[in-house]
């Protein structure tokens, strides 16, 4: 039995005139609680076998096969389990690039929110730390407050046309890296998947855009995520 997630309406005002389509360096949109499909397993849990890109032609696909797919929690998708991945129809090469997650963790710990091989990943690796691989050797990490364990929030990740890069966490700059911080773009960062959690994450919505964001579009960006 297939099912198709819907749109639903947001009662902030920022919504009435803006979305993250006002973005010009928007190339992938995973959109809450729309165009995901699913299919009912043998033992009643609902599982998702795609997420529609509603920027671009670059869906997030799964086998089907239940014990490595995600699935549907309330227009939300719920990786539960290390296997779980939704792999990209094409995989990403970016240079200058910003990422956005509007998601929740069970453990803060070893959560894979999007990769590629082990050298290629963003992560919320504790409850005090992001973490980013670009490439053999390049890892960075950041140091955050806790975002709080089954309650949504929101991660991004951007590396500017020098090579440089910062975290945010619910609309702030977490500061300077602990440990790298800087990749100069020719050395790209290698997507396939969303998903791999070592525990449980549950992400809302995801966005990938190919330059920083400005201050205004990160502003209303984390806003609109806000309202999720």
């Amino acid at each position: 039995m297939l099912g198709l997630g819907n749109s639903v309406a947001n009662s902030s005002s920022v919504l009435a005139f803006w979305t993250p389509l006002d973005i010009s360096g928007l190339i992938h949109w995973y959109k809450y609680n729309t165009a995901i499909t699913t299919v009912v397993d043998d033992f009643g849990a609902v599982n998702v076998v795609k997420w529609e890109d509603q920027k671009g032609d670059n869906s997030a696909e799964t086998s089907g096969i239940p014990s490595v797919s995600p699935l549907y929690s309330s227009g939300a998708v719920k990786f539960n389990s290390a296997d779980d991945v939704l792999t990209f129809d094409s995989s990403l090469e970016l240079g200058e690039f910003s990422i956005y997650f509007r998601v929740e963790s069970s453990d803060l710990s070893g959560d894979i929110l999007v990769g590629g091989s082990s050298d290629h990943f963003l992560k919320i690796n504790s409850s005090s730390e992001i973490r980013l691989k670009i490439g053999s050797g390049n890892r960075s990490d950041w140091t955050m407050s806790s975002p709080g364990t089954d309650t949504p929030f929101t991660l991004g990740a951007e590396r500017d046309s020098g090579g440089a890069m910062i975290c945010y966490l619910n609309g702030s700059d977490v500061g300077a890296a602990s440990s790298g911080g800087e990749v100069d773009v020719s050395t790209s960062l290698d997507l396939t998947h969303m998903g791999d959690p070592a525990v449980t994450v549950t992400v809302y919505e995801a966005l990938i855009f190919n330059e920083q964001l400005s201050s205004l579009d990160r502003s209303n960006l984390h806003t609109y995520l806000s309202n999720i």
